[in-house]
């Protein structure tokens, strides 16, 4: 099922958007300034790294029922779980630094310690078939996505040399670069983010998209990409590790990133092709009917939030993996127009509001901060792949 992308509900977003929003939503995609004391520059380094690798394991698609049965974000479990094992850990780079790449090759982090620091729903409740109690039994979705956190660890503990994944990192930066000229900042930003994000990719396959590109489509996979941002904002805080790094302003304007679908079903940026399949009408539900752009904006940004009994929660829309696939291409594609609207706006002089120059990672950030707001107050759906189907 096609998605058709609406460029003028996208003009009037750029347009009607509040510099308030651009001002609140988050500049990085994790917080690099932190109120930790790091041993040094390398901890605060691995600890940005293995953010981003979990972050990406909890993303796939094959995790969606969980987080929605849960109403929970793989942004917060992914913080929750790596800050605990951060404070968990000495400073060595020993078996007791759990974010150390010995812990992980002699398998310190099992599925009681991956549930017990991401906080994750292994067990549940049911009713005993004769006796009036309750008993626990694993729950399936749970237990799948420690899974594959455990697999996480112990595959990366087994395949690297390093101390941790952020030496990796380190050492991918350093490679990208060679045989470029220091000055040439834009000639990095073009040939070697892409070098950097293909050995990620080639490091953790679950850094690559899941989602399928275009034919001859250029766009750097999403996920190293936004590790490779937050590298650049980060590592000028860091003289001592006296590494050339990417500079953050073309970095964050290099390739388009996937943004939140139930955002954008929404507000109408997108909506499914009506082919009258149930998968269009399950995400038709998510489009609210007669409304602009500008009010939809404004029930998101208004202060005022149901609580109590009046708090709703997010309706989810199952959808199967193809859809879901086609969804999230959709949303590059729709991050790639909002940048491309915000510029010529900009080059036309338009000074009002928010219609600027706007990056992707901009476009990314303001999207990823309004959907959490939507969520918050109850509206739009959480889109779910169909539970045994994976892309």
């Amino acid at each position: 099922m096609p998605f058709v992308l609406d460029t003028e509900r996208i003009s009037e977003f750029v347009d009607q958007l509040p510099r308030s929003v651009l001002e609140r939503a988050p500049k990085t995609h994790f917080p690099i300034q932190l109120p930790l004391a790091f041993p040094s520059p390398l901890h605060h380094v691995n600890l940005l790294t293995v953010l981003h690798l979990v972050h990406a394991t909890l993303s796939q698609p094959r995790h969606t029922l969980y987080l929605a049965e849960t109403r929970s974000d793989a942004y917060d479990i992914a913080i929750r779980g790596v800050f605990g094992l951060y404070l968990g850990s000495d400073e060595t780079w020993g078996a007791q630094n759990l974010l150390s790449a010995k812990a992980w090759k002699q398998g310190a982090m099992s599925e009681a310690k991956v549930g017990e620091f991401f906080s994750l729903d292994i067990m549940r409740e049911k009713n005993h078939p004769t006796l009036p109690v309750k008993i626990g039994e694993r729950w399936g979705p749970g237990a799948e996505i420690a899974g594959d956190l455990v697999a996480l660890f112990m595959r990366l503990g087994e395949g690297m040399a390093m101390r941790c994944v952020g030496e990796a990192v380190l050492a991918a930066l350093g490679t990208s670069r060679e045989g470029e000229n220091d000055g040439e900042g834009d000639r990095w930003t073009a040939a070697s983010s892409r070098a950097f994000c293909d050995q990620v990719v080639a490091f953790e396959p679950v850094m690559a998209d899941g989602y399928a590109s275009s034919p001859g489509d250029t766009h750097l996979p999403s996920a190293p990409l936004r590790l490779l941002q937050d590298l650049a904002a980060l590592l000028p805080l860091l003289p001592e590790l006296d590494l050339s790094s990417p500079n953050l302003d073309p970095v964050s304007n290099l390739s388009p990133l996937p943004l939140s679908p139930p955002l954008l079903l929404y507000l109408g940026l997108i909506t499914p092709d009506a082919d009258n399949d149930s998968d269009s009408a399950k995400l038709q539900s998510a489009i609210p009917t007669g409304q602009s752009v500008f009010e939809l904006l404004a029930s998101l940004t208004s202060e005022t939030t149901a609580d109590g009994p009046d708090k709703k929660d997010p309706r989810n829309a199952t959808v199967s993996a193809e859809t879901y696939a086609k969804l999230y291409a959709a949303s590059v594609e729709a991050c790639q127009q909002i940048g491309d609207c915000a510029s010529l706006a900009s080059q036309e002089g338009v000074e009002a509001g928010s219609k600027r120059g706007m990056s992707y990672l901009e476009a990314e950030r303001v999207c990823a901060y309004l959907a959490t707001v939507m969520e918050g107050k109850g509206l739009g759906v959480r889109v779910v792949v169909s539970e045994g189907i994976d892309l």
